[in-house]
């Protein structure tokens, strides 16, 4: 099985696209997208809860914003088990931004990648595959490590060619709770926050997504993912159940939908 983003030729031409005349027209979802694979009734919802108050980006979730919002926790990538270290997510959104907010269970935290778009995802990183308008083709990869680095391309295709041109300016942060790449001490968990401008899923203004305004109800596809990779074991989670071990399979990704409460928990 192949997890992860690994294994994907690199492009980063934008031009090259372009003068291939590739066009690509998106609109965000709303409804329940493509139902070719036959599983939408399956499919788990996160609910994005609408955030009135500030939220500074400094990998500590510690705004009331956060309390607010659905607590989804990842499983194994292939849905059998529960993970071997526990791994949550949030999110919110208001006018400008989609926050993503994460918190790891990690007892060795380890990164040997650095820099933008680096091979961050064969070791500790988590990851998050954004399907805006329910195509199953075009869709964000974002991923983050413990060092703060970030990945974001955008992809034309699965696992096709994809812009890493494609760089928004993503507000993220990591707080790490022990130490990184010290082999041999006692970790804790790492946590980060990420905070995606709307208006730049027009994937930096070269291939064109129409900017309708978030509303209550709105739908995207999502997964969450994350790669614990601690000596002498490797561990990859999922939030929806990813049997063929590829992250960049779309058909098996989950619902965002926006709201402006909390929903109760026996809704």
């Amino acid at each position: 099985m192949k997890y992860g983003a690994g294994a994907v030729e690199i492009k980063d031409d934008v031009a090259s696209y372009l003068a291939g005349g590739i066009w690509i027209t998106c609109r965000w979802g709303g409804g329940r997208g493509p139902s070719r694979s036959g599983r939408a009734a399956e499919r788990p919802i996160v609910r994005a809860v609408r955030t009135n108050s500030p939220v500074k980006i400094d990998g500590r979730l510690d705004e009331p914003a956060w309390r607010r919002a659905e607590v989804i926790r990842l499983r194994r990538a292939d849905g059998k088990a529960d993970a071997q270290r526990k791994t949550e997510f949030r999110v919110l959104w208001d006018a400008d931004f989609l926050y993503i907010g994460f918190v790891c269970e990690d007892r060795d935290v380890w990164t040997a990648h650095r820099g933008r778009d680096s091979a961050m995802w064969t070791e500790d990183v988590v990851e998050a595959f954004i399907d805006v308008n329910g195509d199953e083709k075009t869709y964000v990869e974002l991923e983050i490590n413990p060092t703060n680095d970030l990945f974001d391309a955008f992809f034309l295709g699965r696992r096709g060619p994809h812009l890493l041109a494609w760089n928004p300016a993503i507000k993220h942060a990591v707080a790490v709770n022990g130490s990184v790449n010290v082999r041999g001490d006692r970790d804790r968990e790492w946590s980060g926050e990420l905070a995606l401008p709307l208006p730049d899923l027009d994937v930096g203004r070269k291939i064109p997504l129409p900017r309708r305004p978030i509303h209550e109800g709105l739908r995207w596809r999502i997964n969450f993912y994350r790669v614990n990779s601690s000596a002498g074991e490797i561990e990859f989670q999922a939030w929806a159940p990813t049997p063929s071990g590829d992250f960049h399979d779309t058909t098996i990704y989950g619902w965002l939908e926006f709201v402006n409460e909390p929903v109760r928990r026996d809704e």
